[in-house]
């Protein structure tokens, strides 16, 4: 019964906070915590490259490789270059020619990016982008753990979901225009898949 389950769990939380006291003026006092140190890496590049305007940047979730949009010396055309940490070269990665705000899925095998008003992917090791329908402006996106992506399709507008190996659309969020909203941008999925995060304008 529900009355007597409460009642003992009651007694025995006096209990514990009695202990606490007695341990408390016999002189006991909880070890002081670590101080939190800053660690600050600098990843330097070693070669002639210039980075796109907004500095956007993409960690693979293993934590071992980089990507981020930049161009080279005498290239008029940003692109995807990645960069392992544990490496002093980054590379082009093919096919990415004017991409915009890279984002990885949560296995770290796709890279997800939008290039001339076109979402598409390409696989992290390499080979040709899929194409994932119109995407005007690259305003975020994020994988779920499903192989699904929200994404914003174009400023000022809600977020939108593409099922793994689809390329339909079905609305996630509308903005609502009533309470000022201008729009839902930036998506970020929790890694369990059903919540996420957004940034409304």
């Amino acid at each position: 019964p529900p009355i007597p389950l409460l009642g003992t769990c009651g007694a025995t939380a006096a209990g514990v906070a009695i202990g606490a006291a007695a341990l408390w003026f016999l002189g006991w006092r909880p070890a002081r915590s670590a101080e939190n140190r800053v660690v600050r890496s600098i990843i330097s590049l070693d070669m002639p490259l210039e980075l796109s305007s907004d500095r956007v940047f993409a960690l693979n979730p293993s934590g071992m490789e980089i990507v981020f949009v930049a161009h080279g010396s005498g290239d008029d055309h940003y692109g995807l270059y990645r960069r392992r940490l544990d490496e002093e070269q980054a590379s082009p990665i093919s096919g990415t020619e004017d991409a915009l705000g890279p984002f990885f899925s949560p296995d770290g095998e796709w890279i997800a990016f939008v290039q001339n008003g076109r979402l598409k992917k390409v696989p992290a090791g390499g080979g040709a982008p899929v194409d994932l329908g119109e995407a005007a402006g690259a305003q975020g996106g994020t994988f779920g753990p499903d192989g699904s992506i929200v994404f914003n399709p174009q400023h000022g507008e809600g977020l939108v979901r593409l099922a793994a190996g689809s390329t339909e659309r079905t609305t996630v969020t509308t903005v609502d225009r009533a309470r000022g909203e201008a729009g839902h941008h930036w998506p970020h999925m929790l890694p369990h898949g059903k919540h996420l995060l957004f940034t409304t304008e």
